[in-house]
């Protein structure tokens, strides 16, 4: 039986645009994108009336008004007296938005020459914090502009492409629910380092497991979650990659040893998740064997994530 080669994590999450599949290197990993909303945890809670409305107007404004940095000054200016669940759908309205409004974005950044003016000035080496070195004044108040609503920029095969930047949403995060700040937490990991690029892991066997860990965490914790389709995606892709990826040497079929320690400490761990207890009945598995991928190991992994995906 041949074996699943790794999955790769972009186009499976429902609600996001998720970051793509060939060679792209992050070059906003630690900066801070968006201004801070008003902080005042005391504030009073707007009626109910008041919160209504300000729900209706905002669908309203994203219906009539395709203007991005609108519709960020409406909920920067009106999330503060909303309840956390009105707060969070407000949240996840504007990320509806942004995500909706990326086409434009992605015309807007090639229409302007933007991964030409970039490398005109920096070659290979630009990354966010060097926006004040821009000796190109246009090309500098695009990019502040461009970062203040919740973008960062990523390297693709040489060229700088703009993507979303989750931790924008870090400012709203006093206002939410637990899911949705968890939520967030979820995605900005992702989005700042990648699990998967150019259909390569891009990160430790550990923190793959840990991340699909986390997400089992989310679902078992938020059944109701709003968030909830989006982060079972991201849960049976890492899940995917950790079990099906390319976790053997194709002409001996054993396991990589980093594979195998991987496992072993996912076995030996004291956790009680699923994906926990598939690493051990599959380790049992590959140990009568030699740890050598068979038919039997392939059959027991393919059953055990269908079973997690219904």
């Amino acid at each position: 039986m041949k074996r699943k080669l790794i999955i790769a994590i972009c186009g499976l999450l429902a609600t996001t645009s998720f970051i793509g599949c060939n060679k792209k290197t992050p070059v906003n990993n630690t900066a801070t994108s968006g201004q801070a909303v008003s902080d005042s945890s005391k504030t009073s809670l707007k009626s109910k009336e008041e919160q209504k409305e300000i729900l209706n107007n905002f669908d309203k404004l994203t219906k009539e008004n395709s203007n991005e940095q609108d519709i960020i000054n409406y909920v920067d200016h009106n999330i503060e007296g909303l309840s956390k669940e009105n707060a969070s759908i407000l949240m996840l309205g504007l990320e509806t938005f942004k995500n909706g409004h990326l086409t434009q974005v992605y015309d807007n950044w090639a229409k302007n020459n933007i991964d030409e003016k970039i490398r005109k000035e920096f070659q290979y080496d630009f990354t966010i914090d060097k926006i004040k070195d821009i000796k190109d004044k246009e090309l500098k108040q695009y990019l502040e502009s461009f970062v203040n609503k919740g973008y960062s920029i990523l390297m693709t095969e040489g060229m700088y492409s703009p993507m979303q930047d989750y931790k924008f949403f870090n400012k709203y995060s006093k206002y939410l629910t637990d899911d949705i700040k968890n939520y967030i937490d979820i995605l900005s990991t992702e989005y700042d380092s990648p699990a998967i690029l150019d259909a390569n892991l891009n990160i430790s066997w550990d923190e793959l497991y840990k991340r699909a860990e986390n997400c089992e965490l989310f679902l078992n914790t938020y059944k109701d979650s709003k968030a909830r389709v989006t982060i079972d995606n991201l849960y049976n892709s890492y899940i995917s990659a950790y079990l099906l990826g390319i976790t053997y040497d194709p002409q001996s079929n054993k396991l990589f040893d980093e594979v195998k320690e991987s496992y072993l400490k996912a076995a030996e761990s004291n956790s009680d998740t699923k994906i926990s207890n598939i690493v051990k009945e599959y380790l049992k598995i590959l140990e009568k064997n030699n740890y050598k991928i068979t038919e039997e190991s392939n059959k027991f992994i393919e059953n055990a994530i269908n079973d997690l995906k219904k």
